[in-house]
């Protein structure tokens, strides 16, 4: 942390390095991850932290802009997900395009199966049985 010399502090000796130390909290935000995740990052050890006083824990600025560089660089790869769309998730799958085409087979396929007589809507049947419900009151 920076010296404040207006407070009377006394300056640090030539050489010694101090380091911008940042909360839980404000780690956080400057990772846009929740608190919880940099208490999990702590734990595990991917991410130092420091404990300051007898109950404060710290971590300094220059870890948490390292750690941001590493979790930068692994999610580069998944970038790619825009050029996985273009493929099919199963032999035999069709373009979303088709959707609406597929979607009126599947309907006139069931109305085949029916003999042309439609499914009828489940809002009555909802209806029939809360009018039940209500009358055993």
């Amino acid at each position: 942390m920076p010296v404040n010399e207006e407070r009377g502090t006394e300056p640090l000796p030539e050489g010694q390095v101090t380091y911008e130390m940042k909360s839980a909290h404000e780690a956080a935000n400057f990772l846009r991850i929740s608190e919880s995740t940099v208490w999990r990052y702590a734990a595990q050890d991917i991410l130092p932290a420091y404990r300051v006083g007898k109950k404060r824990v710290m971590f300094r600025r220059s870890d948490l802009e390292g750690l941001l560089s590493r979790l930068r660089k692994r999610k580069e790869p998944m970038a790619a997900k825009e050029e996985l769309r273009m493929f099919p998730m199963f032999e035999g799958a069709r373009p979303a395009a088709d959707a609406m085409t597929r979607a009126k087979e599947v309907r006139d396929r069931i109305l085949a199966r029916r003999g042309g007589v439609p499914v009828t809507d489940s809002w009555m049947d909802i209806n029939e049985s809360r009018e039940g419900r209500t009358a055993d009151l």
